[in-house]
């Protein structure tokens, strides 16, 4: 989450905007998440992580009216084009597959590009194949997303829009004594801002 601030002490937090991918847009490059819809809740796959197929590899989000909103740029998925479909880089820089050997239910990852992704619009939601048969889903039974020979009807491409807009679920604590002086008879002050994920808490310093 970003802290914004103007004189007047005023403060308000900024998120980003996801919109859901509702056709084959014909090239599939972009940044997304990808969700597995459940109603008004999803399970977005983390991007952030080290390794892709932690025990825990999803996170929760608020669907509303085709859209995300929030801070999840640091989870996001980077589509690119390749010989025989798309490569897909989480934000730690890995790349995520399936192997052609392995059973259903395996995620690979690697830092350089050994997999390749075909990726396709079917029936209302994104289609990712990997291997040419196992199918990155998120599987309710484990909780975790993985490469499965079932696919499932409910993933989807929620695409990074420019720009921010602001998070109507961000607080904001302002604390007077964290008002200072400096040598440079600038005045700063600390504020804390904390969204939808409150264990990622944001706080800055703001001077003028």
């Amino acid at each position: 989450m970003t802290c914004a601030a103007v004189l007047g002490l005023s403060v308000s937090a900024l998120a980003s905007t996801y919109t859901k991918v509702t056709a084959d847009p014909g090239n599939w490059s972009g940044e997304y998440l990808i969700v597995y819809e459940n109603g008004e809740t999803g399970y977005a796959m983390d991007g952030s992580l080290d390794n892709p197929d932690a025990t825990t590899n999803f996170f929760e989000v608020s669907l509303g009216e085709g859209k995300i909103v929030g801070d999840h740029d640091g989870s996001l998925f980077t589509v690119s084009p390749k010989t025989g479909g798309y490569s897909i880089l989480s934000t730690s820089e890995k790349y995520i597959g399936s192997s052609t050997t392995g059973t259903s239910g395996n995620l690979k990852s690697s830092t350089t590009d050994d997999f390749t992704n075909v990726i396709s619009w079917t029936n209302g939601h994104v289609q990712i194949k990997s291997a040419d048969k196992f199918y990155l889903i998120y599987n309710t039974s484990s909780k975790k997303f993985r490469y499965y020979t079932s696919e499932s009807t409910n993933t989807q491409f929620y695409k990074k829009d420019g720009g921010s807009a602001t998070n109507p679920a961000a607080s904001v604590t302002l604390n007077a004594s964290t008002i200072t002086r400096n040598q440079y008879e600038r005045f700063a002050l600390q504020a804390t801002v904390v969204g939808e994920d409150a264990s990622k808490p944001c706080t800055e310093v703001i001077s003028w």
